[in-house]
């Protein structure tokens, strides 16, 4: 077993009891909606495990690899939380590589990783099949905007309450983006559950009410 504390057992193991107890059946989706300053990629990657211990078939991908060409990108400049928020990502290339193809079933091929963002170009594709009872972990900001809130079956809002923003212009522009997406769109409250990952290691879940 995984050498996590019986506090992250706990959390895990109540998140994927609610997750299959709803969807046991099918390709599902699964979006961790992580803010500014938490490790929502790692938490993706220990639900995954979990998952895979329980013999279900996941694969991950994470937003981060299907970044929009720097071109679209910085269409309102490079330190533009409102650019960053709108345009930093391939909403279209997520769905039409790795969203639709996987929802299609069968022997469709998807891919999860879209755009290498440090080269600015297209990973070289590497297309996967799955099974026909699969679950898929995306993990990402902003995954319950408007135009992403339809994708998931389920998602989790990710947080931590111990974040630094650094003084480079890309930590404060991503900080702000992040604001801006909490104030327009309040993620938590489309969410299935949210979880406080101030301490990693002890991840906590916070019930809100969402009235």
């Amino acid at each position: 077993m995984f050498r996590w504390s019986s506090a992250k057992k706990k959390v895990i193991a109540q998140l994927i009891d609610d997750y299959l107890a709803l969807y046991p059946r099918g390709r599902t989706i699964l979006g961790c909606d992580t803010a500014y300053g938490a490790a929502g990629g790692a938490f993706a990657d220990d639900l995954a495990q979990e998952f895979t211990h329980r013999s279900v078939a996941v694969f991950r991908a994470s937003l981060e690899d299907f970044f929009a060409p720097a071109a679209i990108r910085y269409l309102m400049g490079r330190d533009s939380s409102r650019g960053y928020y709108e345009y930093a990502y391939d909403e279209s290339l997520l769905r039409r590589v790795l969203i639709g193809p996987f929802k299609l079933g069968g022997s469709t091929g998807f891919v999860c990783e879209g755009f290498d963002k440090q080269r600015d170009q297209p990973y070289e594709s590497r297309w996967i099949t799955a099974p026909a009872d699969a679950v898929l972990i995306v993990d990402g900001p902003f995954l319950n905007r408007p135009t992403l809130r339809g994708v998931w079956n389920q998602s989790l809002w990710l947080f931590s309450d111990r974040v630094s923003v650094g003084d480079s212009p890309s930590a404060i522009r991503n900080a702000a983006a992040d604001t801006l997406y909490r104030q327009r769109v309040r993620p938590i409250s489309y969410a299935a559950a949210a979880v406080d990952l101030s301490d990693s290691d002890h991840p906590v879940r916070v019930f809100h009410d969402f009235c």
